[in-house]
């Protein structure tokens, strides 16, 4: 059985599974505020081919391939994608899915996410893996805080801890997905949670690294959240303040969502609070993938060939 992660994680991907989806229906076509700007990668990623792939009904959705390794190999193209929910996907994108040959999708969210937000969309005959991370109690504490308008009951730097919770607790999960992406039968295979940002942007940095890409490159991929995720992050924080200046009384204007802006866009410190708690628990990188995820000297290897090209 896969482990829950700790209590920590539930808060963000609770609200969007089942606040968001209440607010979606309560609120209905609400004003969208003006878009917040995200925060810019410090420095380019170094990628031979920069693949975001459009879908009517998923905006951050991208291949892996293309980054470079330190020791001069480059990521295949076509073969890993990383993602948000795939539950909204128009026919359109499912068709897409099937011309990109897609073998695997690999699904992060919790059970409740998939009952109450759908379950994905896909073609005929793709395995559908679900490696559920879920969490506990500190949903209620964001629930409570939008049901109540009080934004002081929504902890600091709360995405950091996500990150350091998944490092801590979803190694089953991710031990999975290293195993799913090592068999070539599984291939393509694109993994998700809900937002595509901080499970699945984990997970991405992660295999990024274990192939050999610098941690600035997978800090800027995961970053780049904020740019394919913009116009959806602004309409659902439209919804929520919408909601919480209904609970205040107030005009929308006047409600003070930072907080709430804290979790639905990334920051470099994120990223930064992920490898804290793999050096702090693990020692380095490379005993995280091994000790935490199974990743010895051989099965780096049977990666590092199957998902690896020699440059030029």
């Amino acid at each position: 059985m896969t482990r829950a992660v700790s209590i920590i994680f539930a808060g963000m991907r609770t609200l969007a599974a089942a606040a968001l989806a209440l607010l979606v229906f309560v609120v209905g076509c609400a004003p969208e505020p003006a878009a917040q700007e995200p925060e810019a990668p410090e420095s380019p990623p170094k990628v031979a081919v920069l693949r975001h792939i459009p879908f009517e009904g998923q905006p951050n959705f991208r291949d892996l391939g293309g980054y470079l390794a330190t020791d001069g190999r480059t990521m295949k193209e076509g073969l890993i994608y990383r993602s948000g929910e795939l539950n909204k996907l128009s026919d359109a994108d499912v068709a897409k899915l099937e011309e990109l040959g897609i073998r695997t999708v690999v699904d992060f969210r919790s059970e409740l996410e998939v009952e109450s937000r759908g379950a994905d969309r896909l073609p005929e005959g793709v395995t559908y893996l679900p490696l559920h991370i879920d969490g506990g109690d500190l949903s209620e504490v964001l629930l409570g805080a939008i049901q109540t308008g009080d934004m002081g009951r929504v902890p600091d730097n709360v995405l950091a801890d996500v990150n350091r919770a998944i490092i801590s607790g979803a190694t089953d999960q991710y031990a999975a997905l290293f195993e799913a992406i090592s068999d070539p039968a599984n291939l393509p295979l694109v993994f998700h949670c809900t937002h595509g940002k901080d499970r699945a942007g984990v997970a991405s940095a992660v295999i990024l690294m274990a192939l050999g890409v610098p941690a600035a490159d997978a800090r800027a991929d995961y970053l780049l959240s904020n740019t394919y995720r913009e116009e959806e992050n602004a309409r659902e924080l439209g919804r929520l303040r919408e909601m919480v200046a209904a609970r205040q009384e107030v005009d929308p204007a006047a409600v003070d969502l930072s907080k709430l802006e804290a979790i639905f866009y990334l920051e470099p410190s994120y990223f930064d609070a992920m490898m804290l708690e793999i050096d702090e628990r693990y020692g380095s990188l490379d005993a995280y993938l091994e000790d935490g995820l199974g990743l010895g000297s051989p099965e780096r290897a049977n990666l590092r060939d199957l998902l690896t090209r020699e440059n030029g």
